[in-house]
């Protein structure tokens, strides 16, 4: 008689994706890709992206003193000749500026003085003959690290599919600022995890970015760049839109925002989510606006 063979403990199921990741900007990258693209090709495609985000913080980071960013900051008012990523990352920050009466500022830090003297008109003047750009005060200071990530993102996406045909991705900076691709053959979405009144609750995106900010209540204020005094204190607030530039600014204003005007904000712009975590008395209760994604199954 033939012994059974011994039992064998079941393989574990492949892995549905692949990550590649890098540091920039003072934070950790990362890309994923279905585990069935071309190992070359997904070499390829990822050291692509990440050397359009090298390139990208090169022109864009206020810390780097020859970036197109510090030489405005220390142009003395005068015009600054941009290339098309910086016009364009500019560009959108002064709509985004206004769109939510300054909630979101890239001169955030300037004197409050020098914010004072260009409220209404804007920081910013563009020459689009000469593809430049000038402080419309001396003295303001522009910043980009609540938009510079999303910028950044929406340009890495863009080479995957445009120049490498990979359309199936998710990226991310710092895990505050996700873009997602089209979704893994077979699959609802990505599955990204956000803190919930009640604890972590699963998301499955999409075609879709989202973006995080957050602090806790007992800690430091945040202050409302458009009065200069301590904002809404929430537990967390994450956005929703259609790029990751526009989520990474909605972030960081939504938690200067009270509900109603994140509320109003949202139906004003098609497309784009709020989801709020407030803590009201030691009871946490989340709001959701807008385009956003249902709970998904575990």
């Amino acid at each position: 008689m033939t012994p059974p063979e011994p039992s064998r403990p079941p393989k574990p199921p492949a892995p549905a994706e692949r990550s590649f990741s890098t540091n920039a900007m003072a934070t950790r990258w990362e890309i994923f890709v279905e585990a069935t693209l071309d190992p070359d090709l997904a070499l390829g495609a990822t050291n692509a992206a990440f050397g359009e985000l090298k390139r990208i913080e090169e022109f864009l980071s206020h810390f780097l003193p020859n970036s197109e960013i510090g030489q405005l900051n220390a142009a003395g008012g005068q015009f600054v000749v941009v290339n098309p990523d910086t016009w364009d990352a500019l560009k959108s920050a002064a709509e985004l500026c206004r769109s939510t009466g300054g909630a979101f500022d890239p001169c955030f830090s300037s004197p409050p003085e020098a914010l004072a003297a260009v409220r209404g008109e804007g920081a910013f003047e563009f020459d689009p003959t000469r593809h430049a750009i000038r402080l419309r005060d001396p003295r303001l200071r522009v910043g980009l690290g609540a938009i510079g990530k999303g910028y950044a993102l929406d340009r890495m996406g863009t080479l995957l599919e445009a120049e490498w045909d990979v359309r199936r991705a998710m990226l991310h900076g710092g895990g505050s600022t996700v873009l997602a691709l089209d979704a893994p053959e077979g699959r609802a979405g990505w599955p990204v995890t956000l803190q919930g009144a009640q604890g972590k609750d699963l998301f499955r995106l999409e075609r879709v970015a989202i973006s995080a900010s957050g602090f806790d209540v007992k800690g430091a204020h945040i202050l409302d760049p458009r009065t200069g005094k301590p904002a809404q204190a929430y537990v967390g607030t994450w956005s929703r839109a259609p790029s990751a530039t526009v989520a990474d600014a909605l972030s960081t204003a939504f938690t200067v925002m009270t509900p109603a005007e994140v509320e109003r904000w949202v139906a004003a712009h098609p497309g784009t989510g709020a989801r709020l975590v407030l803590d009201r008395d030691g009871r946490r209760e989340t709001l959701a606006f807008g385009a956003w994604p249902a709970v998904a199954a575990r």
